[in-house]
């Protein structure tokens, strides 16, 4: 078993604040008209199937679906 020797801080967002979240980081319009996929799976991501927000160097951000799968994988893949 492995523990981990650090503490993350993990921030979540009310899905009635998600809109606002996504405009304030300039992304709702690409979620709006179907521009913004998974970055695990691939999948076209929308308000109700994204489950992740990873934000990145630079002011970039990774996006991660609902599904499992993608959402054990996320960060070992990007």
């Amino acid at each position: 078993m492995k523990f981990m020797s650090s503490r993350k801080t993990l921030q979540a967002v009310m899905d009635e604040d998600l809109r606002d979240l996504l405009e304030s980081i300039g992304q709702l319009e690409a979620f709006d008209t179907g521009q913004r996929f998974c970055n695990v799976c691939g999948a076209l991501l929308t308000l109700k199937n994204l489950q992740m927000i990873i934000p990145r160097e630079g002011g970039n951000f990774t996006f991660v679906c609902d599904r499992p799968d993608c959402i054990a994988t996320s960060d070992k893949q990007i």
